[in-house]
């Protein structure tokens, strides 16, 4: 059962993805930290599960929505969406699930070809 709704992911993302397709990215983010972190050979304090969720869940909406974001400055300009990197590396919010997981889990899911398109399929 998922640590978050919609409202919380919206409440960090400005995205025009609709609650439907985040609840979708909620899913998706409960199954990576239920299989891959809430398990006997982690500890966890209060929270820390629901940030890794909340995080992850921001992450797939903004890969699916990115922002532009530009800025000028006497006669220039640029735009940048702000998605770099792979899998996680794409967003912040990617960035700070790895962060928050201090068992560099979420960092290794990658390699794992095979767990991540079962999990997509």
């Amino acid at each position: 059962m998922a640590r978050i709704t919609a409202s919380d992911v919206q409440a960090i993302v400005d995205t025009a993805v609709s609650a439907e397709h985040i609840e979708r990215f909620i899913d998706l983010a409960n199954l990576l930290v239920d299989r891959h972190l809430n398990t006997d050979e982690y500890t966890w304090n209060p929270g820390e599960l629901e940030n890794i969720e909340l995080n992850l869940a921001a992450h797939f909406t903004t890969a699916r929505d990115p922002r532009m974001q530009s800025e000028s400055l006497d006669g220039f300009s640029r735009r940048v969406a702000g998605n770099f990197g792979d899998f996680l590396h794409r967003t912040q919010y990617g960035e700070m699930a790895m962060m928050l997981d201090h068992t560099g889990t979420l960092a290794r899911v990658k390699e794992n070809k095979k767990v991540l398109l079962k999990v997509l399929t």
